[in-house]
């Protein structure tokens, strides 16, 4: 059971996703989003109470990460913050090294399943480091700071790239011996072309592909050409996670399944 302390702020709400129709578990969406000023976390106990999933928000998602848990009975714990997207620390929640130290104490006899997107993805992947035989997924992951690198290569006419702050883990460095009993996948678009490049280009490559040399992360490319697919999949993402907490389908059937569905998406 994960509890608020002096660094972390958290609610607790009886609403059980499965009992409820879309339209509903939208409505708690933005009730909770109301909410993101003052806490780092919202936690749903889960008919399951031996697994739980973790979802981590990404730059100014807010709680809208509970739409992937729309089809999971188990327990779901949303973390955001507003604040600090990058989880660097801030009044809602600690710094992500010691976030992922709650974590690891709070919910070290559940199995758990992580989820997120861009700085969440980050987070998701830096809090797996010591976890035994979970399941992350990280879509778009960012992996480093970029600023210094971004500033030596030349950007054409109308492209503005973003750039992740300084202070952030080298997730090569920081993975090397991360425990390989758990299922990291890393997921980044075949490319950005449907982004805005004049103002939010990412050079998702850049970040996700360099993880490829990890023996204990997976690298898999999608069919899609945006840096923030994950929400414009959400109902795949959704059945996804569906899948891998509730049925017996391998880990590689639940990801190839996963990247097809993907696949022949519009763009």
């Amino acid at each position: 059971m994960i509890t608020s302390g002096d660094s972390f702020r958290i609610r607790s709400r009886d609403f059980r996703f499965t009992d409820h129709s879309l339209d509903e578990i939208n409505q708690e969406i933005f009730e909770v989003n109301q909410l993101a000023e003052e806490v780092g976390g919202v936690f749903y106990p889960g008919a399951d109470d031996s697994r739980t999933l973790v979802l981590f928000a990404g730059y100014m998602e807010k709680f809208a990460t509970l739409s992937f848990a729309r089809y999971v009975s188990c327990n779901v714990l949303a973390l955001q913050d507003v604040s600090s997207p990058w989880y660097q620390g801030s009044s809602t929640l600690p710094p992500i090294l010691d976030l992922t130290r709650i974590l690891e104490d709070d919910l070290k006899n559940q199995k758990l399943y992580l989820f997120g997107q861009a700085s969440g993805a980050y987070a998701a992947l830096v809090a797996s480091k010591n976890l035994t035989e979970a399941k992350i997924i990280a879509v778009s992951p960012h992996s480093f700071s970029d600023a210094d690198l971004k500033r030596r290569i030349r950007f054409g006419a109308g492209i503005a790239p973003c750039v992740t702050p300084d202070g952030l883990l080298d997730l090569v460095d920081f993975l090397h011996d991360a425990d390989e009993s758990s299922d990291r996948v890393v997921i980044c678009s075949s490319s950005e072309t449907n982004n805005p490049a004049r103002d939010y280009f990412w050079l998702d490559h850049l970040h996700a592909l360099r993880l490829a040399h990890l023996s204990a992360v997976r690298v898999f490319v999608a069919n899609s050409t945006r840096h923030s697919f994950a929400f414009q999949n959400a109902q795949i993402f959704a059945t996804t996670l569906q899948a891998a907490i509730h049925s017996r389908d391998t880990w590689d059937a639940i990801m190839d399944r996963c990247l097809f569905n993907i696949s022949v998406q519009p763009a």
